[in-house]
């Protein structure tokens, strides 16, 4: 660890992280039999944010429906934000408080302000036309209480009673089906009913928000209808099952008890009320996962299935060579956003790329996942003039059509400019240079005077000298000998490009970290050094540096030594995103300097050479 100590001095500086929530509700009042929706919003600097700490609120049953991640990486600065939905529901009538609700990240805290509730009894407020997405399921509501079975009636209909269906008995993999659970009840409940999910081996699932509340008459029996969703994707093909799904729910033990009857506290005081635990179980559903085609499969097809759509979008249309561009592309659409994988560019000649950064925004509506998955990168251009970035193409199945469908961006079009050249050299003249007074300076002669005597030739003084050694005359045929054997080893390195531009790459490796010690300020020696970093495994691995990936030199490196230490590949992590966040936002260099961060580069470019020496 004593190689990598001015890198770690360097990552273990702080920075400013600013962090901040804010909590919202859709409305202030609501009845004792409708539900209220709690937003939070936690933002900062970082990609890993916290997540909100709750409070006690004793007067409201809270439900999670879920979250939403919003991430940006721009000019070298992150920004991210992340959306949590919270279902309260009622419990007790009158004023409500929900309490300032904090979040920390182990270095600052901050709190939400307090939001005032009013919870009112039913016929204060009408029901609202729909229902607010909820985790668990939700005590029925309406405007009117359910009916009852009477004593002695003749209706068998039950209670309650709890259904399963799904939209879609044979998707195909990784397609989206939507599962719906039914609560059917007709009696009032004490307290919330729980819900415990099934058991879906070989799929993934994501909680969507439950459907409207609705009424329902079954065998002359009415009864209020409470949904539970959820969106399920197959991973594998063949016969899949869904597990039973679970609710549990209390109940007055004594019938006989009229719930809604205008003397309800007189028979419950007169005759006495319990409550018992029912547990209602759905039948399993079995489901059968079908095989994506191998007809007309893309080859860049990673496996997303749903509709797609795919968009480019530069920060700017005009720069000059070695300028960074941010480029984000968009894929939005409906489907498993998760099974996205990452966007690969076509070859950028005239444009050298970065890592690739990736962030989720995903929403859930009663029809399923939707949402956008958004890729972050910056180009410098290399060259000037009008420069094209052709179009991105995203491939994937279409499950209505049974096809494979592929959508591209449009091209972007760059006018790039000149760098800032550097001091032009002095000009070179030949000739006579006419002084101050008019007159003609000698510069130089161009004439060459014949010797008066004539003296033998370099070539002849040696051969006399050659033949006067006597055995010392042994010495030439070595040295021709020698330059033979030199000659060999050249021209076998001419035939071995590659293992040239091996051999050769720790010294080019080398001599731009010392240049870039010399460099004015932090941001152009980190180009530098970035430039040595890349160019030295390009020559290694032999490919080219200018389209080298941070993520493409780690899977070269284990694929080429699967042995070398893992403390290697993280020190190269974090050297190469140093050197890009120093070069790209230069106000945050902090305390680093150029010869700080190219002792950095060669110690790690020194363990680097172990390693391929290994």
């Amino acid at each position: 660890m004593r190689r990598f100590a001015p890198l770690l001095l360097l990552l273990a500086a702080p920075a400013s992280a600013a962090l901040d929530i804010s909590a919202s509700v859709n409305r202030n009042s609501v009845a004792i039999n409708e539900q209220l929706v709690l937003t939070l919003v936690v933002a900062g600097d970082q990609s890993n944010l916290p997540p909100p700490q709750l409070p006690s609120m004793p007067r409201f049953n809270v439900h999670n429906a879920g979250r939403s991640t919003n991430f940006s990486f721009v000019n070298g600065r992150i920004s991210s934000s992340v959306q949590y939905t919270f279902v309260l529901v009622p419990r007790l009538i009158g004023n409500a408080v929900i309490p300032p609700i904090s979040v920390s990240n182990g270095r600052e805290q901050a709190q939400s302000q307090p939001i005032q509730v009013t919870i009112l009894r039913p016929e204060a407020t009408p029901p609202a036309s729909s229902a607010a997405p909820a985790r668990a399921a939700p005590q029925p509501r309406g405007s009117r209480a359910p009916a009852r079975a009477r004593p002695g009636s003749e209706s068998q209909a039950p209670d309650m009673y709890v259904t399963a269906e799904i939209d879609k008995s044979s998707p195909y993999v990784n397609e989206q089906t939507i599962l719906t659970v039914r609560f059917h009840t007709a009696v009032r409940l004490l307290g919330n009913a729980e819900w415990a999910e099934p058991v879906t081996n070989g799929m993934l699932t994501e909680d969507l928000p439950p459907g409207p509340h609705s009424e329902k008459t079954h065998e002359g029996r009415r009864y209020m209808v409470s949904e539970i969703r959820m969106a399920l994707f197959p991973i594998q093909p063949g016969k899949l099952q869904i597990g039973e799904s679970t609710i549990k729910t209390r109940v007055a033990r004594n019938r006989s008890v009229d719930p809604f009857a205008a003397d309800f506290f007189q028979q419950f005081f007169s005759q006495g009320i319990g409550s018992e635990v029912q547990v209602l179980k759905t039948r399993p559903i079995t489901l059968t996962a079908r095989r994506l085609p191998e007809a007309g499969k893309p080859s860049g097809f990673t496996g997303a299935v749903g509709k797609f759509t795919i968009d480019a979008e530069a920060d700017r249309s005009s720069a000059k060579v070695g300028d960074a561009i941010n480029l984000t592309l968009r894929v939005e659409g409906r489907g498993n956003l998760k099974a996205i994988g990452d966007l690969e560019l076509p070859p950028l000649d005239e444009f050298r790329a970065y890592e690739m950064v990736g962030s989720l925004n995903q929403a859930k509506d009663a029809d399923g996942v939707t949402g956008s998955k958004v890729f972050k990168t910056v180009l410098t251009p290399k060259v000037s003039g009008t420069l094209t970035l052709p179009a991105i193409p995203f491939s994937f199945f279409d499950p209505d059509t049974g096809r494979y469908r592929t959508v591209k961006t449009k091209p972007l079009e760059f006018s790039v400019e000149p760098g800032d050249a550097a001091a032009a050299p002095a000009p070179i003249s030949f000739g006579a240079a006419v002084n101050g007074g008019g007159q003609i300076t000698t510069v130089t002669e161009d004439i060459r005077y014949l010797h008066n005597q004539l003296r033998p030739s370099a070539q002849t003084r040696w051969a006399s000298l050659v033949a006067s050694a006597g055995s010392l005359t042994v010495f030439p045929a070595f040295l021709f000998i020698g330059s033979l054997g030199w000659s060999f080893y050249r021209d076998r390195q001419l035939q071995d490009p590659v293992g040239a531009r091996r051999r050769g790459a720790i010294g080019r490796a080398r001599s731009l970290a010392r240049e870039a010690r010399s460099a004015p300020d932090p941001a152009s020696a980190a180009a530098k050094l970035s430039d040595a970093l890349s160019g030295y495994l390009g020559d290694k691995l032999d490919r080219s540096a200018s389209g080298l990936t941070l993520k493409e030199a780690q899977e070269a490196l284990k694929s080429r030594n699967p042995g070398a230490p893992e403390g290697h590949l993280d020190q190269l992590r974090r050297v190469w995103r140093e050197l890009e966040r120093i070069r790209f936002a230069p106000s945050q260099s902090g305390d680093a300097t150029s010869s700080g961060l190219a002792d950095c580069v060669r110690e790690l470019i020194d363990a680097l050479e172990e390693d391929f020496k290994a």
